[in-house]
């Protein structure tokens, strides 16, 4: 799975602490690297409307191409107990790993936990966004929305994201009115930790745990849900 979208299996070694103490931390230093923190520096000339891939192959005006996600990775998501949207640079880290032909019909098509970890503070992206911002540009993401017509998709934006995960003091505005006209009402915070170099970060044991209690509720409600085989059988005497 790629470093900004991650597939989790309930109790697979993906929830390990030290494993996510290492996603956390290069996230951390990704953003450090390339100095896209907010307090370093200003806020683009203009909002990014999309991302997409050229190639002289292309055969519109923008050169665009449509390349398909590794079938590896389509495989995985198709397995996973879940599926989570990491912390990064949102236009320039995870956003490209979603335009991929086939990422969002698979993320579609599974009813599992789909978690947004939400960016503890704003960079040059993403200055003025707020978490529904965020979900929007995901879900155009996924849905190719500003490419070529045919191959573009219409799924809502809670078909992508149903739970966000918030660090504990954050800078990135919650705008839950907003999130729920979307279909997105389950927002939980979760303890972070300051790092002196790039701000607000999750704490890795709290994610770890909120993470699997997503799974887990997930998990024991289609266990209470009723088998439509033997539902409506009734005994015959």
């Amino acid at each position: 799975m790629t470093g900004l979208l991650w597939g989790v299996n309930y109790g697979m070694e993906l929830l390990s602490e030290a494993k996510m103490k290492y996603h956390i931390q290069a996230m951390a230093v990704e953003k450090l690297l390339t100095r896209k923190d907010c307090n370093s520096c200003s806020a683009l000339p203009s909002s990014i409307k999309r991302v997409f891939y050229m190639s002289s192959e292309g055969c519109n005006l923008l050169h665009e191409v449509f390349p398909e996600a590794n079938h590896t990775v389509l495989e995985q998501l198709s397995k996973v107990d879940c599926i989570v949207y990491a912390m990064g640079s949102l236009f320039t880290s995870v956003c490209p790993s979603l335009v991929l032909r086939g990422i969002g019909e698979t993320i579609a098509s599974r009813s599992i936990p789909k978690v947004l970890l939400l960016n503890g503070s704003h960079d040059r992206e993403t200055i003025g966004l707020s978490a529904s911002g965020f979900v929007t540009a995901i879900t155009d993401s996924l849905n190719r929305t500003y490419g070529d017509p045919d191959k573009s998709l219409k799924y809502h934006p809670k078909d992508y994201v149903n739970a966000i995960l918030v660090p504990e003091g954050g800078q990135i505005p919650l705008d839950v009115e907003n999130l729920a006209s979307k279909g997105i009402f389950h927002v939980l915070t979760v303890k972070s930790v300051h790092d002196t170099k790039v701000g607000v970060i999750f704490d890795p044991v709290s994610l770890i745990q909120a993470l699997t209690g997503l799974i887990s509720e997930h998990m024991d409600a289609r266990l209470a849900e009723p088998d439509p085989l033997t539902e409506n059988v009734t005994s015959v005497c």
